[in-house]
Parts: structure tokens; sequence; C-alpha cells
């Protein structure tokens, strides 16, 4: 109460005075006094305090009854001496030194008269005074007695007070360096510190649960880590295998349209020998028209090839498309991680507030919600780390369908891919013919001549054909060359999402190792996950 706070702000340590108070508006006067108990850091200041009038009553008694003695032998004296004067100077002086042998604490001194007078009456007084002062200083020696008894059990109370706080110190000093299976069992019936290890006791449980929540979270989160860190090495390694055949598809389409390059430059040669040829016959004929029909079926292959070509790369776009997506979805993972980490930073700082709310427990007289504080805090935290963790379990299962999307679409371009380099390949066998059929024509020109004209519009035809193959063979390279930089490029972005693992996985294994130096129930059965890092002896970051 109000009382108690302003008796402990007047005292200081191992210090006794008087204080003024106002409990209920009127100002009184208590007399305080106050010891501190213990040793080392568990120590316990005790304060005891009563109303002055009440702890000084019998010291004023006392006072008060000398001064009324002194105050009436000095008057009563002067009063008689000079009545009598000088006759009863004897007597008087006889009395007064009975009243200084009183005086000096000696109560047995003899007042007994047979004068009626003054005189008589006047030793009548001093022998009543006497007695009362006999009976006060009776009364003086019981209180005496009463307060001795007061503090050997007080002094017995700061003992058993004493030894609690030591106790009480102890095991707040274990739960401070992580031991939360500790608990308080007061061995007092002092209400105070019932109260503070209740209160003690119910912080300790409530932290001793936050923490094992967090140790199964942390356990949660390095597990998933770990197996995400596994999926990442096996798509990386998969990208890798499609750039390799992406790259040799590419190389091969330029050779391809190099070939048709220097097809293209023959024919057109040919074209000119074809214009200077003379006759021609009905054979010539036949042969110009099966060359049409290659042609033809050269041009069908050739479109054919050139649809394959855009089939693929609108899926290449398509891979690509998801591969953005992962690489999105792999910065969402970023920032969870980032907030992780942010969570185990501030879980430290909530550490080194624990420490110092039980420090402060340990000198304080009541109960103290700091550390309630403190455990609000903490289980606050395990809430957002459990969101966290969920966000990563989501991410993780979209990253795994992504990539088994992507690995389809790869797997659908490696076959439209060869079927466009089959088809390639079926062109060539049918130009080959074609070059064939040329060389009849050109036996026959040597004996035709009127047929010179429609064989060189043929052969003219015949460049333009195969220069509509080069330009697609040419593009058909660049869509391959695009499509082994997308999939370097996813190569790429999956290494950096699995370093990402990687470093989620460091995360995890610290924020673990940090709660593991706290001590709970139920620790001996469980066993947190290894990360890859420490099953293999090194850092892996």
């Amino acid at each position: 109460d109000a009382t108690d706070e302003t008796v402990l702000d007047a005292l200081g340590p191992d210090d006794s005075d008087v204080v003024r108070v106002t409990p209920d508006g009127s100002e009184q006067e208590v007399a305080a006094t106050s010891a501190t108990i213990g040793s080392g850091e568990a120590t316990m200041q005790v304060t005891t305090y009563g109303a002055a009038d009440d702890v000084f009553a019998t010291q004023n008694v006392a006072t008060a009854g000398i001064a009324t003695v002194v105050f009436i032998f000095i008057v009563n004296l002067g009063f008689v001496g000079i009545v009598l004067g000088g006759n009863l100077s004897l007597k008087l002086r006889r009395l007064a030194d009975k009243a200084q042998q009183m005086g000096d604490g000696d109560l047995e001194a003899d007042l007994e008269t047979d004068r009626i007078d003054e005189v008589g009456r006047l030793y009548d007084s001093f022998g009543t005074m006497r007695d009362d002062l006999r009976t006060t200083l009776s009364d003086l020696e019981d209180e005496r007695e009463r307060a001795r008894e007061a503090q050997r059990r007080t002094e017995q109370r700061n003992r058993e007070l004493e030894a609690e706080a030591e106790r009480f110190g102890a095991v707040m000093a274990d739960c401070a360096d992580g031991d939360l299976q500790k608990r308080l069992d007061p061995q007092t019936d002092h209400e105070a510190m019932a109260a503070i290890a209740e209160a003690f006791n119910e912080m300790i449980a409530d932290l001793e649960t936050a923490v094992a929540q967090v140790k199964d979270i942390s356990r949660d989160v390095a597990r998933t880590s770990t197996e995400f860190q596994t999926s990442s090495e096996e798509i990386s390694r998969a990208s890798e295998e499609v750039s390799a055949s992406t790259q040799e598809i590419s190389d091969g389409s330029a050779e391809q349209a190099e070939d048709l390059k220097t097809a293209t430059r023959e024919v057109k040669e040919m074209s000119a020998t074809v214009e200077e040829v003379a006759a021609a016959t009905s054979t010539i004929a036949d042969q110009s028209g099966q060359v049409d029909e290659l042609a033809t079926a050269g041009q069908a292959a050739a479109e054919d090839t050139t649809e394959e070509m855009h089939t693929a790369t609108d899926q290449t776009e398509t891979v690509a498309e998801t591969i953005h997506e992962l690489e999105r979805e792999a910065e969402q993972i970023q920032e969870i991680v980032e907030l992780i980490d942010e969570i185990a930073e501030q879980t430290n700082m909530l550490a080194l507030n624990a420490a110092i709310e039980s420090a402060r427990s340990k000198s304080a007289s009541s109960e103290d919600g700091g550390f309630q504080a403190v455990a609000d805090e903490v289980k606050e935290l395990a809430e957002q780390t459990q969101a966290a963790v969920d966000d990563v379990e989501a991410m993780i299962e979209s990253i795994q369908q992504r990539a088994t999307e992507s690995a389809a679409g790869i797997e659908e371009t490696e076959e439209r891919i060869g079927s466009a380099t089959h088809r390639v390949d079926t062109l060539a066998t049918k130009l080959d013919r074609i070059a064939g059929e040329i060389e009849q024509v050109a036996t026959g020109v040597t004996q035709i001549d009127q047929a010179t004209d429609e064989q060189a519009t043929s052969a003219e035809e015949l460049a333009t054909i195969i220069q509509d193959v080069a330009s697609v063979a040419n593009e058909t390279s660049s869509q391959s060359q695009q499509v082994a930089a997308a999939a370097e490029e996813t190569t790429a972005t999956i290494t950096d999402v699995s370093a990402e693992a990687t470093r989620l996985d460091q995360r995890a294994t610290d924020l673990a190792d940090a709660v593991d130096e706290f001590s709970v129930s139920g620790d001996a059965g469980s066993e947190r996950p290894r990360s890859p890092a420490a099953r293999t002896g090194g850092e892996n970051r």
C-alpha cells in the first residue's frame, strides 16, 4: 500500500529512521528499520515498521516520570525552603539526599517519618512518587522483555526468510542457466514468498512450453529445408542435362544450315549450267515431273519442320515462364528465410531480457510480472515462426509442382526437337534424290536444247525451295540456342534456389542450437535432424 511504498522509499539498505506518512489523509509518524539478508546474488531486504507512538511509548513514559519527579522535587524543595527557612534545613537536606539517591536509581531509600507537618507530607509525597516509579520501572521491564521476545521472533523470521531466499536464488540461477525443469518449493508459511514461488513456477512453466514449441518448429524447419535442398540439387542436375542436350541440338541445326547454304550455291550454279543446255527429250520431261514431286514433298517436309519448330518454341516459352515463376517463388522463400532470421535474433534478445528479469526478481520482495511478459513475447514469436514454416512448406510444394511441369515440358520439347531432326534428315535424303535426278537431267540436257528455258525455271524454283529450307534451318538453330540459353538460366536459377535452401537449413540449425541451450521436459526422447553440412562434417554454404 501507500505506507509500504513511502517507508521503502525513505529508508536505505540497513537503515533505521522515523518516517512521516499519510495513509488515511492524516499525517502520522512510524518508526522503521531495514536489514539485508542473504549472500551473493540471492539477497533480500526485509523492512519492519510500526507507529512511532507505540514504539516509543515505554521510553516516553519513563522519561516523563523522571522529569515529573525532578520537577515536583524542585518545586516542593523551593516551597518548603521558603516557608520553613533554615529551621528545617537539616530535614530538607536529608530529603534532598533521599531524592538524589532516588534520582541515581536507588528506589529502596527510607522515606519513613513521624512528622505530621508539611515536611511529613513532603516525605509521604516522595514515598508515593517512589512507589509509582517502582510500578513504572516494573512496567518498563515487562515492555523490554516483550520487545526482546519480538526481536527474537523477528530475527528467527529473518533467518527463515534468508534461507528461503537462498533456496529461491539457487533455483532461479539454474533457470537462468537454461534448466527450465526446476521449480520453487516454499518451505515457510510466509504468504509473500509462497506467492512469489507460485508466480515464478507459472512463468517458468509457460516459458518451458514456449521453448519446447520453438524446438519442435526448428526441427521441422531443418527437416523440410534439408528435403528441399535435396530436391533442388536433383532439379539442378536435370536442368544441366537438358541444357547439354539442347546445345547439341543447336550445334546440329547450325551444321545443317551450313549444308543447305552449300546446296543452295550448287543449285544456283546448276541453274546457270541448265540455261546453257540446248536439248531436251520426253525422258527429261518425265524426270522433271519427278523432280517437281520430290520438290513438293521437300516443301511439305519443310513446312512440317517449321510447324514442329514453332511448337517447340512455344513449349520453350512455357518452360521459361515456369522457370520465371520458380525464380519469383525463390525470392519469396528468401523473404521467409530473412523473417526466420529476424525471429531468431529477437529470440536471442528475449533470452537476454529473460536473464535481466530473472536478476530483478531475485532482488525484489514482491511479485514481478516481467517474466510473464517475456513468455508472452516468446509465444508470439513461436506463432510467427510456425506461420513462416507453413509458408515455406507451401512454397516447397509449389516449387516441386513447377519443377515437375518444367521437366514434362522439357521432355516434350526434346521429343519435338527429335521429330524435327528426323524430318530434316528425311528432307536431306529427298534432296539427295533430287540431286541424282538433276544429274540425269544434265545428261538429257546435253541432247535437248528446246527445254532449256523450262529446265532453268525449275532449277530457280528448286533454289528458292532450298533457300527457304535453309532459312527454316537457321531459325531452328536460333531457337535451339535460345532454348539452350533458357535451360542454362533455369540451371542457374535452380542453383540459386538450392543455395537459398542451404542458407535456410543453416538458419534453422542455428535456431535449433540456440533453443537447445534450454533444458525442458521431454528432451531425452527427441533428437534434432542434422543438416547435410552436419552429416558431411563441413559447412554447407
